[in-house]
């Protein structure tokens, strides 16, 4: 509501460059910038990781600890209190500790945060559920400390006029990565 600039209209569409030449340039530009070829992997890291993580979670709250679905959902839900004290963290960590550092404080918040799951006790339901809250609290604050911080990175080291392409290129990177994830924790 406070942004002020309007946005420039788009330009005609017959000057458009095509959706794979607009593809390529944003994988270009992205392996030209140092910065963004150091993010790309952990980034795809992360989402395959995720993917792997999502496929045996369930099974694990369901079965492991005897959570029913109404307490996973709970749990779940305090995942979303966990992202907004990390966005509200990830400027003041910015400030205070530069971005680099804040991108590897999120990253190794997100995996304590994780590290947290494997360490709840079987058929304890109540301690169960208390290590999968921290998870939900620690790693979601930190996850979401790494995407603002990485995003605004991204943001800042790329002019304008291409950032479409480049987050377009992430924007399908990324759900790919995903998708591998739970195939992967599948096998």
């Amino acid at each position: 509501a406070r942004v002020r600039t309007p946005d420039p209209d788009p330009p005609p569409v017959a000057v458009r460059e095509p959706g794979r030449g607009g593809s390529r340039a944003g994988m270009r530009i992205g392996a030209r910038a140092p910065m963004l070829r150091a993010l790309a992997p952990a980034h795809g890291g992360t989402h395959i990781l995720w993917g792997i993580f999502g496929t045996s979670y369930l099974l694990f709250a369901t079965y492991d600890l005897n959570l029913d679905p109404a307490a996973i959902g709970i749990i779940a839900g305090v995942g979303g209190l966990g992202s907004l004290v990390g966005s509200l963290a990830a400027p003041i960590l910015a400030r205070r500790f530069g971005v680099g550092r804040s991108i590897l404080l999120g990253m190794v918040g997100f995996t304590i945060g994780n590290a947290l799951i494997p360490l709840a006790p079987a058929h304890a339901v109540l301690l169960g559920a208390a290590f999968l809250l921290g998870q939900q609290l620690i790693g979601d604050s930190g996850a979401t400390v790494y995407e603002i911080v990485s995003t605004s990175l991204t943001q800042a080291s790329v002019d304008e006029r291409v950032m479409g392409r480049v987050n377009a290129t992430v924007g399908t990177f990324t759900p790919l990565l995903s998708l591998a994830g739970p195939i992967l924790g599948g096998a």
